[in-house]
C-alpha cells in the first residue's frame, strides 16, 4: 500500500496538471494552496520530533499540518453553527476510526487490509455526517489530528502497550487515503447519474437511427 506521503505526491501531480480543478473549485480552493499544503504535509510526515522529556514523538505531518489546514479551510468557508457542529461531529468520528482500527490492526498483526478498512470507514464517516465536499474535507483533515490526540492519550494512560506518540505511521497513511476517499465518495452519486444519463442518451440515439 502506498504511504501517505506518496499519496500526497500523487495528489500534487494531479493538481499541477489541472485534473483536480473541478474538485478544488467545489471546496473553494485553487491549485497553489492545495499544492503547498500537500507538499508541506508530505515533507513534515518524514519528521518525528521529541515531545519534551517524556520520550514521546510528534509527527508534524500527521498532527499540526492537518489541523492547520482544517482551520485554514474553515476560515475560508465560514460555516454557520449547524455546519460547524456537523463538521466537528464528523471530525470526531473520523478521529475515533483512525485511532481504533490501526491500533487493533497492530495488536492483531493485520497489515494493509486493516488500513484500507480504516480509511474507507473514516471516509464514509466524513461523507455521511458532512453534507458538503468542503465540510467533508475539513472533517477528514481535522480527524487526523483528533486520531493523533486519542492515540497519544491511549499511550499515556497505558491503554495501548506501546510508547505514546502524536501522529505518523499507519494512522497517517489511512488518514490521507480517507481525505482523498471522502472527496471521491462525495462525487460518486453525481458521477453515477452522469453515466446513467449518458447511457440513456446513447440508447435514444441508437433507437432514432434504427427508426430511420
Amino acid at each position: 500500500m502506498p504511504s501517505g506521503a506518496a499519496l500526497l505526491c500523487a495528489l500534487i501531480a494531479l493538481a499541477v496538471s489541472g485534473l483536480c480543478d473541478g474538485v478544488l473549485a467545489s471546496i473553494d480552493l485553487i491549485r497553489t494552496p492545495c499544492v503547498l499544503w500537500a507538499a508541506a504535509a508530505a515533507a513534515a510526515s518524514a519528521l518525528n520530533l521529541p515531545l519534551g522529556s517524556s520520550g514521546a514523538l510528534v509527527n508534524p505531518g500527521g498532527t499540526l499540518l492537518p489541523l492547520c489546514f482544517a482551520l485554514f479551510l474553515t476560515g475560508r468557508q465560514r460555516p454557520g453553527l449547524r455546519a460547524a457542529v456537523r463538521t466537528a461531529a464528523a471530525a470526531a468520528s473520523v478521529g475515533i476510526v483512525l485511532c481504533a482500527v490501526p491500533a487493533w490492526a497492530l495488536e492483531a498483526g493485520v497489515g494493509w487490509p486493516a488500513i484500507l478498512l480504516a480509511s474507507a470507514s473514516a471516509a464514509a464517516a466524513a461523507r455521511g455526517l458532512a453534507r458538503r465536499p468542503g465540510e467533508a474535507l475539513v472533517a477528514a483533515t481535522a480527524g487526523l489530528a483528533v486520531a493523533a490526540g486519542l492515540r497519544y492519550a491511549a499511550g499515556v494512560s497505558g491503554i495501548l502497550p506501546w510508547p505514546s506518540s502524536l501522529g505518523g505511521g499507519t494512522t497517517f497513511d489511512a488518514g490521507v487515503l480517507a481525505v482523498i476517499g471522502g472527496q471521491v465518495l462525495q462525487r460518486l452519486p453525481s458521477l453515477w447519474r452522469g453515466m446513467v444519463r449518458g447511457v440513456l442518451r446513447a440508447e435514444g440515439r441508437q433507437a432514432q437511427d434504427a427508426a430511420r
